[in-house]
């Protein structure tokens, strides 16, 4: 028989297992670990992506490469503000999950909010993919007994768990015996020439990726207040209720289409990575540094104990003092790169999104084997 032209495109799959990917973040967000690593499991896989869409939603990432088998459930905007609309979300959720979900031999779950939709007779396999400390951006203490409860059933009731940094592992109960799968960078992306260090009178330092109470304005405020010739360029969205004073010297520019940012980066001296560390920062193995990487800029960050393995990359400082000292250092050289193109060559090709998914992929395969064997 003439094969498909899906066959073609994304592999012969028949009789692989079929995957229902709940993904917690609207796709056309930020294009981030949950759609990459989605798009590289359909290559092997069956898989279908429950999409959350909110009616008048507002989306920053228009060109998001789609899954090719995604399920829009169409939910209420503004239900943080009331509870009503909440719960008839969840119900809205729950129930179209349980619908579906007997046509799945597995269910991949990407938040542990989302397991409540998973019916109890399941009888699948249930895959988690943990990628953050989900319980500390939970300031209310009830809410976050709750979700910690949610996640210890979740990780009790999974047959596979990955975890995207050592610190998560050692954080959150009952995540010792999950597979480390860290973040990566994507290959497809335009790769810059390692830049070499210009004395100007004025240099650009960006930023990209979303801006939310852990980014540290202050010290980019102060340090523009000190170095009057170093501009920050901000590329991202706002979280909802953030406000900063202004200063001509710190340029937010909004969000901008992942495939266009190498154009706007090209431009600038440095990348940097401005966050205050908290326990949600711990924990966290930053994509933007991979991504930095490969636009072969000089790099600057605050140093915490997950991001060590970066060193040979990155500028550290650890406080407003130290970060001062190495603008002012940084600047008067022109803001060399800390690597070589070999090094970074290396580094990349061990941590692109592809060689993560190998792991990932040799994991499913070994359940899919274990469902076939019942």
């Amino acid at each position: 028989p003439t094969r498909r032209s899906s066959d073609l495109r994304y592999g012969k799959k028949e009789n692989k297992m079929k995957i229902l990917y709940l993904n917690h973040v609207c796709w056309e967000w930020i294009f981030q670990r949950p759609q990459i690593l989605e798009l590289l499991i359909e290559k092997d896989f069956e898989c279908s992506v429950v999409n959350k869409h909110f009616i008048f939603g507002k989306t920053i990432a228009n060109n998001n490469v789609m899954p090719k088998n995604g399920k829009n459930v169409w939910l209420f905007p503004k239900y943080q503000d009331f509870k009503a609309l909440a719960y008839l979300n969840s119900l809205i959720y729950k129930l179209y999950v349980h619908a579906i979900i007997k046509k799945y031999d597995a269910v991949w779950i990407c938040h542990p909010s989302l397991y409540y939709s998973v019916p109890k007779k399941f009888s699948g396999k249930i895959i988690y993919d943990c990628m953050d400390n989900h319980a500390a951006f939970k300031s209310d203490e009830k809410q976050r007994k709750l979700l910690i409860q949610k996640e210890e059933e979740l990780i009790k009731r999974a047959d596979l768990v990955f975890a995207t940094s050592n610190k998560l592992i050692d954080t959150v109960p009952g995540l010792n015996k999950a597979i480390l799968v860290r973040n990566g960078y994507l290959s497809n992306v335009k790769q810059l020439e390692i830049k070499q260090p210009i004395k100007n009178k004025n240099y650009k330092i960006g930023y990209f990726g979303t801006v939310a109470e852990w980014f540290d304005y202050k010290l980019l405020l102060n340090s523009a207040k000190k170095f009057g010739n170093i501009f920050y360029h901000v590329l991202g969205p706002i979280a909802n209720g953030l406000k900063f004073e202004p200063d001509n010297n710190i340029l937010f520019e909004g969000a901008i289409e992942h495939n266009k940012l190498s154009e706007k980066v090209k431009e600038y001296d440095a990348l940097i990575m401005p966050f205050t560390i908290n326990e949600i920062i711990l924990s966290v193995d930053p994509v933007k540094l991979y991504e930095y990487i490969n636009f072969g800029k000089c790099i600057i960050s605050v140093w915490y104990p997950e991001i060590e393995r970066f060193r040979p990359f990155v500028y550290f400082y650890k406080d407003e003092t130290e970060y001062m000292e190495l603008i002012n250092m940084l600047s008067a050289e022109g803001f060399p790169p800390k690597y070589s193109e070999e090094e970074r060559r290396t580094f990349l090709s061990e941590n692109s999104w592809e060689a993560r998914y190998a792991l990932i992929k040799e994991k499913l395969e070994m359940l899919d084997n274990e469902n076939k064997k019942i």
